[in-house]
């Protein structure tokens, strides 16, 4: 969020703040709405104590997160930070809002489209460490033995990434 943080202490000098638009997945997984929604709003008020947020939940639908996007855009947000409920459905919303002058952070998944940043986690090391705990669990039947693989979905980028990062410690 470096950008918006810069933009942040120019603005303070002269108004206000501004609205900083978030855009999360669903209601399915808990950590959205318990951890990572209250922590960022958290963190926006320690950066920009005059900024506000703008807050939509897709609930899994990727229509209704592309008509949340080009909502806040016309309502004038100034950065949007995304959860994608998929990846490549929301490259043309990613693309107006870049057209309009509002950078996308993508958010814990990648998004396809001219994003301005992207936050997340080391996917291929959680991979791995999936992989050791796998090998650990299994013990002496690890050798020889056969596992079966799930990869997640396709249209996933961190399921790539997982399955690099496992694959890196069972195939040895």
């Amino acid at each position: 969020m470096t950008t918006s943080l810069a933009a942040c202490e120019e603005e303070e000098k002269g108004t206000d703040g501004f609205t900083v638009g978030l855009l999360l997945p669903s209601r399915t997984v808990p950590r959205w709405e318990r951890s990572d929604r209250p922590l960022i709003e958290k963190r926006l008020k320690q950066l920009c104590p005059h900024c506000t947020m703008e807050y939509a939940n897709a609930q899994n639908d990727a229509m209704r997160q592309r008509q949340q996007m080009s909502s806040m855009v016309t309502k004038g947000v100034r950065v949007l930070i995304l959860d994608a409920t998929d990846a490549r459905a929301l490259r043309s919303s990613i693309q107006e809002a870049r057209e309009a002058g509002v950078p996308v952070i993508a958010y814990d998944r990648l998004a396809e489209g001219p994003i301005s940043g992207y936050v997340s986690f080391d996917g291929a090391q959680v991979g791995r460490l999936q992989g050791e705990a796998l090998l650990k669990a299994m013990g002496d039947k690890a050798n020889g033995g056969n596992v079966v693989m799930m990869n997640g979905d396709p249209t996933s980028p961190n399921a790539a990434l997982y399955r690099g990062g496992a694959l890196s410690v069972v195939s040895r």
